[in-house]
């Protein structure tokens, strides 16, 4: 059993991260869970996909596309490092280099850890689609990959022989058809085969197959007879490496690996009946395991009327989401016992999921994956809250970060949320001017406002994207706070919260008939009711109302103390 946890990743000029973006997992060298929030293209996914390179030397399993580098520049290498627990770090990169033939390659030089590569311990949306996607009669490949196998096994030898094979008769292949397009005057960007060129050769010429040879030099026609035979060759090399691919599966890798399946098959069904609420007509979920073929997994469904069925006709898409994800939820904790890391990440795995029913999911897995390091990401903001919540309640350490701002060349902007915006705001009222002030006072009370209607369960008019501005949850915040002993702190807010919709992230000409005095009591404001709500030394936020009370901590604001 391994008791290894990613304790920080540094990326550098990978995907849409152009720059260099660290993102800790640790809280004072401990490992803990990280939920990692921003809308939809903000680099979240590209976090995740670096931390499988990284740790697996590959993304699902995957070779490496070119779209895995640096978007904004193609020249600059990428660089992940990871670093575990144990201090040791793991470092991949992924650069171009030109081979002996002038071609440009990406090259992956990254290694698979064996504590991280026994089960699918990184899930994605996709990962669910791919399940239900892939035959019966094939299914159990979607497992293979994570064994005890090293990762130069002899297929990987093979196909890296093969693949260099290819390399050397295409190149050889291109050479002869540029010779002959140069000679006989053929455009070369449209001949790529041996057919192209005797096809154009015939348009221009108007002959089938050089019957006046006798004028051209005597080195041509082995040219083309050349030609010919490397693309036969090449054919013969091709259909090798796709049957080394997809057929070349060790039969002792097999039985071990229905075994672990099988013994999963009991919890699997136990959890789908305490998780979902349509299972009256259900008896029993069975998972037939190399029945079809070698690397077959069926499922099948047992009704009450003794009717057998495909789970596809007779579960909705709710629950075959469901059934989906807890084969791979079961098959990841069983590898524990066989050295898996104890480290889950979910990438918005949740995003098309009834809010209810990934509540019941989400419960269940920080009840079943305790003392697991969880990383999640997600784009919806009410769902973060809850997590948050969620987290505590069930004994989690949880950080929270906000991915944000992100731009072609920059990439993006990572927030921590602890005691990050209110430490801009401090820095802002001892040297900032009237937009800056208001602005960091904007985004602290907005993040105070995002934390407490989750925790007060405020009333909310629900917006299409689940995107609430201040404006929309003060309102319910304010009114279950005017009455508490607090009740002073909030008013304060409450008065001057007109200068946040003047300034602030409203950038306009209002800014310039504020004056700075106006601009430093709405910060002094904000500051004084994130020291009622949250205490800092503790790191923790009030429960409920009843925690609501004066504060008489005195934060100090250059020669200003604010109480």
């Amino acid at each position: 059993m391994s008791d290894l946890k990613i304790k920080n990743i540094t990326i550098q000029h990978f995907r849409g991260i152009t720059k260099e973006l660290r993102v800790d997992f640790h809280k004072k060298n401990v490992a803990c869970s990280h939920l990692i929030y921003g809308e939809n293209g903000s680099g979240k996914s590209s976090v995740v996909d670096a931390i499988e390179l990284c740790l697996l030397g590959s993304i699902n399993l995957k070779g490496i596309l070119s779209s895995s580098v640096s978007y904004e520049n193609l020249d600059v290498n990428s660089e992940i490092t990871v670093e575990l627990t144990d201090e040791s770090k793991n470092v991949a990169r992924l650069k171009y280099e030109t081979n002996d033939y002038g071609n440009r390659k990406l090259v992956n030089e990254s290694t698979r850890l064996i504590q991280f590569g026994k089960a699918p311990f990184i899930l994605r949306r996709s990962d669910i689609l791919t399940f239900w996607a892939t035959e019966a009669v094939q299914r159990l490949k979607i497992f293979l990959g994570f064994d005890n196998t090293s990762l130069k096994s002899e297929k990987s030898q093979k196909l890296l022989s093969l693949g260099k094979k290819y390399e050397t008769l295409t190149f050889k292949r291109s050479k002869n058809l540029k010779t002959l397009c140069s000679y006989f005057k053929l455009d070369k960007d449209s001949v790529l085969k041996v057919d192209d060129f005797l096809s154009e050769y015939k348009k221009k010429y108007n002959d089938t197959y050089f019957s006046n040879f006798k004028k051209y030099p005597r080195n041509i026609l082995p040219l083309v007879k050349d030609a010919q035979c490397m693309e036969l060759e090449i054919k013969k090399v091709k259909k090798e490496i796709g049957a080394c691919r997809n057929n070349s599966i060790d039969g002792r890798r097999l039985s071990p690996l229905r075994k672990r399946l099988r013994e999963i098959s009991t919890n699997v069904t136990n959890d789908f009946f305490k998780l979902s609420t349509r299972t009256e007509h259900i008896e029993q979920i069975f998972l037939d395991i190399g029945v079809q073929s070698e690397i077959s997994l069926s499922i099948n469904v047992k009704l009450k009327n003794g009717l057998f069925l495909n789970p596809q006709y007779v579960f909705s898409e709710a629950n075959q989401d469901l059934l989906a994800l807890l084969i791979y939820l079961e098959f990841t904790y069983d590898s524990a016992q066989f050295g898996q890391s104890k480290v889950l990440v979910l990438d918005d795995i949740f995003q098309s999921v009834d809010s209810a029913f990934r509540y019941r999911i989400m419960v269940f897995i920080l009840e079943k994956f305790m003392g697991w390091q969880i990383i999640m990401t997600t784009h919806d903001r009410l769902w973060k809250e809850q997590l948050q919540q969620l987290f505590q309640r069930k004994g989690h350490v949880l950080l929270l970060s906000e991915m944000k701002q992100w731009s072609f060349t920059e990439g993006p902007v990572l927030v921590n949320s602890t005691n990050m915006f209110d430490d801009k705001l401090k820095r802002d009222l001892t040297s900032g001017n009237v937009v800056d002030i208001c602005s960091s006072a904007g985004f602290l009370l907005e993040y105070i406002c995002e934390n407490l209607s989750a925790i007060l369960s405020t009333s909310i008019h629900r917006k299409k994207g689940d995107r609430y501005t201040i404006g929309d949850l003060w309102p319910g915040i304010y009114k279950e706070c005017k009455k508490t002993a607090c009740a002073d702190t909030f008013k304060k807010v409450e008065d001057l919260l007109y200068l946040r919709n003047l300034v602030g992230c409203h950038f306009n000409e209002w800014s310039l008939s504020l004056s700075q005095s106006e601009a430093e009591d709405f910060g002094k404001a904000v500051l004084d009711l994130y020291s009622v709500v949250y205490d800092s030394k503790k790191a923790k936020w009030i429960e409920s109302t009843n925690d609501l009370t004066v504060s008489k901590e005195i934060v100090e604001v250059g020669n200003v103390d604010l109480k």
